[in-house]
C-alpha cells in the first residue's frame, strides 16, 4: 500500500480532525518503538501547535473553557474504549463474552469521533451514548462494571453543548485563516515525513502490528481525500449554478 495524503486544500477543522485521527491511531497501537520515533514525536508536536492556533484567534470568551471540556471529553471516551479492549482480551470468558457487543459498537463508529470539528464529536457521541443504552450494551457495561465511566461521557457531552452554545453567543470576531501560516505548513511537512517513515516500516518490519497500523492510515487518509472531493464537487456545482443565474 501507498500512503500519500494531500493537505493542501483541506478545511482546517478537518486537517485538525485527521491529525488527531492519526495520534489516537497511533496510541491504541501502543508500540513504544512509533511512539518513540522522530517522526511521530514531530508530527504530535506539530498538531497541538495546530491545534492551539485554531483556538487562540478567536478572542472568544469561552474558548479556552471549551478547549479544557473537549480534551477531558477525548480523555473520557479513550478510557472507555480501553476499558472495553481491556475486557475483551482479559482471557475471563464472561468478561469477554460481555465486551463482544461494545467492541462491535466501537468498531461500527471506526474514527468517527476523532474526525472533524468538536461540533462533529458531539454528534458522534450523542449516537454513540443513544446505542449504548440498547439491551445489549446495556447489559454489557452494567456487567462489566463501566457505568461510571460512560456517565462521565454523558456528563462532559452535556457539558460542552452547554458551553458551545454560550460560545456561539459570544463569538464576535471571524475564525482567523491558517491556511498560508507556518505553523499549519510545519503540520503538513510532519505529516509527509510521517507517512514516508511508516512506508519504511512497513517494508522492513515482520511485526504485523505495522501492517494494520498502516491499513488503518490508508483508511484514514481515504476518508479525508473523499470528504475533500465531495467538499469540491459541491464548489463546482455552486460555482456553476452562481454562474447561470440571470
Amino acid at each position: 500500500m501507498k500512503l500519500t495524503v494531500a493537505l493542501a486544500r483541506t478545511k482546517l477543522d478537518d486537517e485538525i480532525g485527521y491529525g488527531y485521527a492519526l495520534i489516537s491511531a497511533a496510541e491504541s497501537l501502543a508500540l513504544p518503538e512509533l511512539l518513540t520515533s522522530k517522526p511521530y514525536l514531530r508530527l504530535t508536536e506539530a498538531h497541538e501547535k495546530l491545534s492551539d492556533g485554531r483556538y487562540k484567534p478567536r478572542k472568544n470568551a469561552y474558548t479556552e473553557e471549551l478547549r479544557d471540556i473537549d480534551r477531558r471529553r477525548d480523555r473520557s471516551y479513550r478510557s472507555l474504549v480501553l476499558a472495553i479492549q481491556s475486557a475483551a482480551c482479559s482471557g475471563f470468558a464472561d468478561e469477554e463474552e460481555a465486551a463482544k457487543p461494545l467492541v462491535a459498537l466501537i468498531e461500527h463508529y471506526g474514527s468517527s469521533f476523532t474526525r472533524g470539528s468538536t461540533g462533529g464529536e458531539s454528534a458522534y457521541l450523542n449516537k454513540l451514548l443513544v446505542d449504548l443504552k440498547s439491551p445489549s450494551c446495556a447489559a454489557a457495561i452494567s456487567q462489566l462494571g463501566l457505568e461510571k465511566k460512560v456517565a462521565q461521557i454523558e456528563e462532559l457531552e452535556s457539558e460542552f453543548a452547554r458551553c458551545q452554545r454560550l460560545s456561539d453567543g459570544d463569538r464576535g470576531a471571524k475564525m482567523h485563516i491558517l491556511s498560508a501560516s507556518t505553523v499549519r505548513h510545519d503540520f503538513e511537512e510532519a505529516v509527509r515525513v510521517f507517512m514516508v517513515y511508516l512506508q519504511a516500516k512497513l517494508m522492513e518490519e515482520d511485526d504485523e502490528r505495522w501492517s494494520k497500523f498502516c491499513g488503518r492510515v490508508s483508511t484514514l487518509n481515504k476518508e479525508l481525500a473523499t470528504r475533500e472531493a465531495l467538499r469540491a464537487a459541491a464548489r463546482k456545482r455552486k460555482k456553476k449554478n452562481e454562474d447561470i443565474q440571470p
